[in-house]
């Protein structure tokens, strides 16, 4: 594989499967016998989530033609289908501090990264993940803020402990 194209592939989040499996083999996909080369021009590509559902992948044999076919055998998820991988709590929808922070993000995210390419799908994913990070970013903030109420409280109760000891 070319350099070039595994700027692309490292680009788009995808993965060669099987380069990642047989990473020491020298097995091709095609052979050019006027050039005697070969080369492989079949890849098993994918996001590295779906990579992890993959079974086996390899080149088949060639029989007739100069072609190895590359057959892979995909199992779907092995996660149980009603347990989600993450959700937006709606609530946070309520809150116009969170929802105006999201959409000032969402809107600087598409005027810096869309060009006249970017597809609906690339859009909507994009979208997606600005989303779920600024969720992450506020349910953290919250939970700092809660943490040091907590600290506050703590710090308050052992004064008043030292001076619950003090009286006789």
């Amino acid at each position: 594989m070319t350099g070039a194209l595994q700027k692309v592939l490292w680009g788009l989040v995808l993965r060669d499967v099987w380069r990642e499996r047989n990473p020491l083999s020298r097995s091709y996909s095609d052979y050019t016998p006027v050039a005697g080369m070969y080369s492989r021009l079949d890849y098993c590509l994918m996001s590295s989530t779906l990579a992890q559902d993959v079974v086996s992948v390899s080149y088949l044999t060639r029989y007739i033609s100069d072609h190895s076919p590359l057959l892979f055998s995909y199992q779907t998820s092995r996660r149980a289908p009603w347990v989600p991988l993450w959700w937006m709590k709606a609530e946070a929808l309520a809150d116009p501090k969170f929802t105006h922070t999201v959409s000032y993000v969402l809107d600087h995210y598409f005027k810096e990264n869309w060009n006249s390419t970017t597809t609906q799908a690339t859009e909507w994913d994009a979208m997606k993940l600005v989303l779920r990070e600024e969720c992450m970013k506020t349910m953290y903030g919250v939970k700092m803020q809660l943490t040091s109420m907590v600290d506050v409280q703590e710090k308050i109760l052992g004064v008043l402990e030292e001076g619950l000891a003090v009286v006789p």
